[in-house]
């Protein structure tokens, strides 16, 4: 059985000291960042429809697939490449935005340098 998992990483810059910047990007229509206190969860998170549906989709079809939002997680890029490597997926279904782009090619070059996952 093919094992997917489908993802919406972390991004995360340090702002002011205490505080971090956040980025919204599954779930929302308009990409953008919200600013909170580190080591706080994030106050807003849209529900990632596309990732539920997607997930629901495959699942339908006796997929093996595994969800990871890392940003609901509010965890770092180590922690999200963790998760990644026990999943252990074929096909890693990857959310980008504009915004964040430069970071999440980083973090995806990351992942393949670990893990043979097809990256979509």
């Amino acid at each position: 059985m093919k094992k997917i998992a489908l993802a919406n990483p972390p991004c995360k810059q340090d702002f002011a000291g205490r505080y971090e910047k956040y980025f919204i990007r599954s779930g929302s229509r308009w990409p953008h960042y919200r600013v909170k206190l580190k080591n706080w969860p994030p106050p807003y998170l849209p529900f990632p429809f596309f990732l539920a549906y997607s997930a629901s989709l495959l699942r339908n079809k006796g997929l093996d697939v595994q969800v990871i939002d890392g940003v609901a997680l509010d965890i770092g890029y180590d922690e999200f490449l963790e998760k990644v490597k026990k999943i252990n997926p074929q096909v890693l279904f990857y959310e980008f935005a504009s915004s964040t782009f430069d970071k999440d090619i980083e973090l995806a070059r990351e992942i393949k340098m670990h893990n043979s996952s097809v990256i979509i």
